[in-house]
């Protein structure tokens, strides 16, 4: 996405239109390589594995489209900085949730029966009032309640993090 808020060095002697179109055919060289770049990591991380194809992938996926678009960035601070990809960032904390949600389904597999999705959908909304809203309500006095529920159901102190952060509905 920062390809995209360069002033590539290649266009900065042009003016007008000729300048609007060989950036955007430079922009369009860059995609096509990063496209590129895509396919080769799905050779590389499909079900042959091609290893031997990494560096290929670097090439494609940063040295060329580098190489149309080098040039001033639009710097650290305005409408147009350069940003770390949100998707990665959000990729990022969806992995995170998804393995604590495993790892609750996993302790919680010795009491209940469900999938992963199920357990998202209909047992942390059921535990959120028992585990979370009494700490909430009544502060420390309800400590020991509350560990004795999760006790039941082989919860530990990050799983009780992990039920608060994967609040449902009104309990978000």
């Amino acid at each position: 996405e920062n390809y995209l808020k360069t002033q590539p060095a290649r266009v900065r002697s042009l003016q007008g239109p000729e300048q609007i179109l060989k950036h955007l055919d430079l922009m369009d060289r860059a995609a096509s390589s990063i496209s590129d770049g895509d396919l080769v990591d799905a050779l590389i991380h499909g079900p042959e594995q091609h290893w031997s194809l990494m560096p290929l992938h670097a090439v494609r996926s940063a040295v060329r489209p580098a190489s149309f678009l080098y040039g001033q960035g639009a710097g650290y601070g305005g409408p147009n900085a350069m940003s770390f990809p949100q998707w990665l960032g959000q990729n990022s904390k969806q992995n995170k949730l998804n393995r604590q949600l495993t790892d609750v389904q996993v302790r919680m597999r010795l009491k209940v029966s469900g999938d992963k999705s199920e357990i998202r959908q209909s047992y942390l909304p059921a535990l959120f009032p028992h585990i979370v809203r009494p700490l909430i309500d009544d502060g420390s006095a309800a400590v020991d309640k509350v560990i004795e529920r999760m006790d039941e159901y082989y919860l530990s102190k990050e799983d009780w993090d992990t039920v608060v952060e994967l609040g449902v509905d009104q309990n978000k």
